[in-house]
């Protein structure tokens, strides 16, 4: 359970506040692959810390990421 945690939170401690960014390269900077990541978020961060929206690349459909500032959080600089 420990190792679940800790991806949990190097998947998140990655998706920035500011710009949309897909699974890839959220899986680049972790070293998960892209669908573990997409069920991390899926299952753990959405509607809490992270939100989603659906885009086509090269025709394909895709998701996006960014995350959520929180009440009482202060901006990162």
């Amino acid at each position: 359970m420990r190792g679940s945690s800790e991806r949990i939170e190097r998947v998140l401690s990655v998706i920035p506040y500011d710009r949309w960014v897909g699974a890839a390269e959220i899986s680049a900077e972790t070293g998960l692959s892209s669908h573990k990541v997409s069920g991390i978020i899926r299952r753990h961060l959405r509607i809490a810390y992270v939100e989603g929206k659906h885009t086509k690349i090269l025709g394909r459909g895709s998701k996006l990421y960014r995350r959520l500032r929180l009440i009482g959080e202060e901006r990162k600089q």
